[in-house]
């Protein structure tokens, strides 16, 4: 009987702890086509909106400084946090996540997420919202720097690769047999390569996005600000640019960039996964939001000669 008794405890802790596998993208999509959320048809609720970001671009700031006006309601990541109380055998896709914000946010003109939404569930997120107002923006930062805010990130963690899943994917990237040598065996630098090839991420942002605001804008010209509101909003908030200033004037919020911070140059092999790993069209993609090409993006690396002589000489 004490036998018969541990094998049923084992075998309910096996049932009661097992991961299924997640979803892809594609199955989150035609699971919330076809999704019963309830009609919002019979009542007026507030506009949503959704931020797009491959992170490290001044999200973080960018939610708080939303949340500081009294008809605004802004989360960052909210997917992230609300799949904590889904079962575990599924995450939350993203229609699911924004309509429980948009639920919880009633009381407010304009409830949205920063850095939650992907870039692939855009249709399914506008056919749900689209008899209750739905903006789509994405925010793009200066390259370089918000690489070095990622390599600030990853220090800070002590390049522990496995907290931003698997790499393994960096195998599969165009260009990565140029510098496999450096990557493999070196957590740091796979973190760096995982870094450098979400630059190419401006490709789709640039295509899926209807339309993109520029981080450097949105810190320091209060009518960028302020044109950025109203088109998050759907016009219901137009602030002036008195209360424009008012927002962007909160403190700045970069969690990322320590006392600990890597050096803001980079190393001579930080320079080849760079050049071997962004796609050429990114650069060019960046170049049309007005951020200057890096004078080595059109070189190969050998021949960028003597290590970090290379480098100051490239810089």
């Amino acid at each position: 009987m004490a036998l018969l008794w541990r094998k049923g405890r084992l075998l309910i802790h096996k049932l009661t702890t097992r991961r299924f596998p997640a979803p892809t993208e594609a199955e989150f999509a035609v699971e919330s086509q076809s999704s019963s959320l309830p009609d919002a048809s019979s009542r007026r609720w507030p506009h949503t909106f959704a931020i797009i970001s491959w992170g490290c671009a001044g999200t973080s700031w960018l939610s708080k400084t939303l949340n500081s006006h009294a008809e605004i309601l802004c989360v960052h990541d909210w997917r992230k946090h609300m799949s904590r109380f889904a079962p575990r055998y599924r995450r939350v896709n993203d229609v699911e996540a924004l309509d429980a914000l948009h639920n919880a946010g009633e009381n407010y003109q304009c409830v949205g997420d920063v850095h939650s939404v992907l870039c692939n569930s855009i249709p399914a997120v506008v056919n749900h919202f689209s008899n209750r107002g739905i903006s789509i923006a994405g925010i793009t930062r200066d390259p370089l720097p918000r690489l070095r805010s990622q390599l600030a990130l990853f220090a800070r963690h002590n390049y522990d690769h496995r907290l931003w899943g698997d790499l393994r994917y960096l195998r599969r990237e165009p260009g990565f047999d140029q510098v496999k040598e450096v990557i493999e065996g070196s957590a740091k630098y796979v973190c760096f390569a995982h870094g450098a090839v979400q630059l190419n991420a401006i490709n789709i942002e640039a295509t899926a996005i209807p339309r993109i605001f520029r981080l450097e804008d949105l810190t320091t010209l209060p009518q960028h600000f302020a044109d950025f509101v109203s088109y998050l909003s759907g016009g219901r908030i137009a602030p002036d640019l008195a209360e424009a200033q008012e927002m962007i004037g909160l403190r700045p919020v970069n969690q990322h960039r320590k006392v600990a911070s890597p050096a803001v140059e980079f190393d001579f092999n930080e320079l080849r996964i760079l050049q071997a790993m962004v796609l050429p069209e990114s650069w060019d993609r960046y170049k049309e939001f007005g951020y200057e090409r890096p004078v080595w993006a059109n070189s190969r690396w050998q021949h960028l000669e003597g290590g970090k002589a290379g480098v100051a000489k490239a810089a």
